[in-house]
């Protein structure tokens, strides 16, 4: 990045580390620009599908950030899972259903579409009122949220 070293006081990375080919190389890069005290907030999907192909290429665990920052010579202080167990299996079972039709027949998505519409609603309102009773499981969040901060 064209930056001076520790020259900037935060960095912000929403959604853009998985498509990047060395994610190692990135994060050693945010931290030579921050500010000793510096922080970045990053944030990258876990439970998944694959996007932007052929330009996605990782999906990190809780325990792959915390390698990765340190390595990078960043200390996490935030380590997040964003959503439920729950609502990560309803938004991949609605994925599941919608998803192959995008290079479907036209045939094919009117036949589906009554289908989905009638689905996706109800799979999205059971997973919601099911979260809000079942106990939390953080192995299987659709991403994480990050914070970091280089020492200093």
């Amino acid at each position: 990045m064209p930056f001076v070293d520790e020259s900037i006081d935060a960095v912000a990375c929403y959604e853009v580390l998985e498509h990047v080919r060395q994610p190692g190389a990135l994060l050693a890069e945010v931290s030579r620009i921050l500010v000793p005290g510096g922080v970045v907030e990053l944030t990258m999907p876990f439970f998944y599908p694959l996007h932007d192909e052929p330009h996605d290429f990782q999906r990190w665990t809780r325990h792959g950030w915390v390698v990765g920052l340190k390595a990078a010579g960043l200390t996490p202080e935030v380590i997040e899972p964003r959503s439920s167990a729950v609502h990560s299996a309803a938004v991949a079972m609605c994925l599941s259903l919608a998803g192959p039709l995008q290079h479907g027949s036209v045939v094919k998505l009117l036949v589906a579409l009554p289908a989905l519409l009638f689905a996706i609603p109800l799979i999205n309102l059971s997973a919601w009122i099911l979260g809000a009773v079942w106990p939390p499981w953080d192995a299987m969040p659709i991403g994480y949220r990050i914070l970091a901060r280089k020492p200093g």
